[in-house]
């Protein structure tokens, strides 16, 4: 069985591609091809059985597992180094802020840094950084940084599902905010 991670997937025709490091090119799949009735989304890791087909391989018997805990950790702890080099940072730089001011402009400069990063490597072969990073980083205060990082990198811009999140955890944030302040 093949290991590989969905780089492409219309969900409303039903098909997309998947990356895998022993193919030089992407694999298309057909949803009838998901194994119990799964559902995928882009950078969801699989794995899957080859079939020749008329127009070449194709991937089938696709069954999709959670991103390896390493490379979640991985892209975790990388942000959680990032925030605190640049908090550090910050905090000598810009003695007069107060701490939790230089702890936002850490969180957002990572979620936007990381935007960048994924927007680079997209369409390549490496590892792209998992979702629920992006939108933890938005959660913890970043939501600036990832909303300037979307815009200017045109990243996850027409992914319904991600901006229904990043949305969401604006008004959330806001509501924290407000809630914080009325106490």
């Amino acid at each position: 069985m093949n290991r590989g991670y969905v780089v492409k997937f219309n969900r409303e025709k039903g098909w997309g591609f998947i990356r895998s490091d022993h193919y030089d090119s992407d694999l298309f799949f057909h949803v009838s091809n998901l194994a119990h009735a799964q559902t995928v989304e882009v950078g969801k890791t699989v794995k899957f059985d080859l079939q020749n087909t008329q127009r070449g391989l194709a991937a089938i018997n696709i069954e999709a597992f959670s991103v390896p805990i390493s490379a979640q950790a991985r892209f975790l702890i990388v942000s959680v180094l990032l925030i605190l080099t640049l908090w550090s940072a910050a905090n000598f730089a810009l003695q007069m802020n107060p701490l939790f001011v230089n702890y936002l402009l850490a969180v957002n400069m990572t979620a936007f840094l990381l935007f960048g990063y994924d927007k680079f490597i997209a369409g390549g072969k490496k590892q792209r950084i998992p979702e629920a990073i992006l939108h933890s980083l938005s959660l913890l205060g970043g939501w600036l940084g990832s909303a300037i990082g979307m815009g200017l990198f045109r990243h996850k811009t027409r992914k319904s599902s991600f901006l229904i999140r990043h949305w969401g955890i604006f008004f959330v944030f806001v509501g924290a905010i407000f809630l914080f302040t009325m106490i």
